[in-house]
């Protein structure tokens, strides 16, 4: 949400800017780079809104996903052979890097808007 209301704040300070130096500069260049400015940060944040909703998404498809392989992971622990307890180490090593990765960015005040808080809730495997 930070991040949103930072692009929202520079596009009208920028907007007010260009409008006080327009009476300053000849108008055809004040007002092109008023609309320009505007209109770039204006692009921005639009991006920036539309892209919520997509990494939300991909937020709690990723949480499902790490929660099906805690569950396999657990229970292949109990007849694994030497070499699978080996790979299921290695899925455990990248599953909680991941896991504390993305509850960092989602405790992240200007980023967290695109994380699901259900993230929180899950705990590393052991």
């Amino acid at each position: 949400m930070g991040l949103v209301l930072l692009i929202t704040g520079l596009t009208l300070v920028f907007a007010v800017l260009f409008k006080i130096l327009d009476h300053s500069m000849s108008y055809w260049f004040g007002s092109m780079l008023c609309g320009f400015s505007t209109g770039i940060l204006g692009t921005v944040l639009v991006v920036v809104l539309i892209f919520i909703p997509i990494f939300r998404n991909a937020s709690v498809a990723n949480v499902a996903a790490f929660k099906a392989r805690a569950t396999t992971i657990q229970e292949q622990r109990a007849n694994a052979s030497e070499y699978e307890r080996v790979m299921l180490t290695k899925e455990i090593v990248d599953d909680n890097a991941w896991l504390m990765s993305t509850q960092y960015y989602a405790t992240n005040s200007w980023i967290s808007i695109y994380y699901d808080k259900s993230v929180l809730d899950l705990k590393p495997i052991k």
